[in-house]
């Protein structure tokens, strides 16, 4: 749809850690699958619907935070 075409869009995006691997010695601490859950709790949340909740319960079992800050989340 042309409505919603933006000049600069980039077509694909292709990310790369392995720089910040080897140098930095960082790792992920949350894989893409528990990334998908996390971001569903938070977008079900935002539109005011009941979430599973999967995506809270892997931040906690990780000991990271979940925010409900307004300014983060849209």
């Amino acid at each position: 749809d042309s409505r919603y075409f933006r000049p600069t869009e980039v077509e694909l995006l292709l990310a790369d850690s392995s720089k910040a691997r080897k140098e930095l010695g960082w790792s992920p601490r949350i894989t893409f699958k528990e990334l998908v859950k996390i971001m569903v709790d938070s977008d079900l949340e935002l539109a005011g619907l009941n979430s599973p909740c999967e995506g809270k319960k892997i931040l906690k079992q990780k000991g990271i935070g979940w925010t409900e800050n307004h300014l983060t989340m849209g």
